[in-house]
């Protein structure tokens, strides 16, 4: 899922990494369902975090 190297992720970024679109990733940290780390003007997303969100996602196992 996410690069092994990279710390932190943008915006557009962390919505690569989780395969969504920009304003969703808005939209989940407003909801504070995806935590964000401020970097000056900017949200960031721990590469930790993008991988706790996408393993909390219901599978279609459980669904």
């Amino acid at each position: 899922m996410t690069d092994s190297n990279r710390v932190l992720y943008d915006r557009d970024g962390a919505a690569e990494q989780l395969s969504t679109s920009a304003r969703r990733v808005d939209d989940l940290r407003r909801a504070r369902l995806l935590l964000a780390v401020r970097d000056g003007r900017e949200w960031k997303y721990t590469a930790a975090e993008l991988r706790r969100y996408a393993e909390s996602l219901p599978s279609s196992e459980s669904a």
